[in-house]
């Protein structure tokens, strides 16, 4: 009878131990599958190079030469080429499954991922690039609107330490 009450009690303990446990590659594999991550990289890449074309059309402030655009579009080439070869899925997918497995348990991931089959989920993914890019919009208007404020505080800093060095006796 004890053995049997050992045994149970063992089971329960390797239940709880088992749902805290970090989840399998397999499993954070198909969360990240599911999440379209790949994907994700890959907007990420051509919205850097969209941001790339738009830097370097803003560089200088004229219409450059056509020896100084091929320069520019070299410049762009490259950069989105280093990219590129740094943000392979390949080389990714293994650090991602690392940092998920080290940040969440398998109950967590299991959660997530039926989560995720949803069509909440489905609509979180379809969606929340677009939610996130009209909210960095958002920051960055605010960001401009608060920069002549900002400037002006630190204006105003500048020539109070300015002050103080002049009423130093040091100078």
């Amino acid at each position: 009878m004890k053995w049997i009450v050992a045994l149970c009690a063992l089971a329960v303990a390797c239940t709880g131990y088992a749902a805290d446990s970090a989840p399998t590659a397999a499993s954070v594999q198909e969360l990240l599958t599911i999440m379209q991550s790949r994907q994700l990289v890959d907007s990420t890449l051509a919205q850097a190079d969209t941001y790339l074309r738009t830097s370097i059309e803003q560089l200088g402030g004229h219409e450059p030469t056509a020896d100084q655009q091929a320069i520019l579009d070299d410049l762009r080439t490259q950069s989105i080429a280093v990219m590129r070869e740094a943000m392979q899925w390949s080389a990714l997918e293994p650090r991602f499954i690392e940092i998920y497995q080290a940040s969440f348990t398998q109950a967590e991931v299991d959660g997530m991922l039926a989560f995720y089959r949803s069509p909440a989920g489905q609509a979180v993914i379809a969606k929340m690039p677009g939610a996130m890019q009209r909210t960095m919009v958002v920051m960055q208007e605010l960001m401009n609107g608060m920069m002549p404020r900002l400037r002006e505080l630190q204006a105003q800093a500048l020539d109070r330490l300015k002050a103080t060095r002049e009423k130093s006796p040091d100078g």
